[in-house]
C-alpha cells in the first residue's frame, strides 16, 4: 500500500487532473516531506498531508494553498481540493499574523 497510516490525515487531498495523479505532480517538484507547522507532505504517498501531532487547522489550509501554488507555478495545472475545507481560514490567517499565506 502507498497511503500512509502511521499518522493522522484527511485521506487524499487533491483530485487527480487527468491525465495526470496529483501525488505525481507534488513528488516531481520536490515536496514530499515539506512541512508547515505540524503539517507534513507524506513521504510515501504526496497527495496526503498528514498531522505530525500538533497541526492545526490553519496549518493544513496554508499547506493546501502551498502545494496549490507551486503546482501552478511548475505545470500550470490548477489542482482541485478533494477534501471540503470548512471555515474562512484568510480572514483568521490574517489576524493571526501579518506574513502573508504565500510566505507560509
Amino acid at each position: 500500500t502507498t497511503q500512509p497510516y502511521h499518522l493522522p490525515s484527511c485521506g487524499s487531498v487533491f483530485r487527480n487532473p487527468d491525465p495526470y495523479a496529483a501525488g505525481w505532480l507534488i513528488e516531481q517538484i520536490g515536496l514530499k516531506g515539506y512541512q508547515i507547522g505540524g503539517a507534513r507532505i507524506a513521504e510515501r504517498h504526496a497527495n496526503f498531508i498528514l498531522n505530525c501531532g500538533d497541526a492545526k487547522a490553519s496549518d493544513i489550509f496554508r499547506m493546501i494553498h502551498h502545494i496549490q501554488e507551486q503546482v501552478e507555478k511548475h505545470w500550470s495545472l490548477c489542482l482541485e481540493p478533494e477534501v471540503r475545507i470548512l471555515g474562512d481560514f484568510t480572514k483568521k490567517l490574517a489576524m493571526e499574523s501579518p506574513m502573508s499565506l504565500e510566505q507560509g
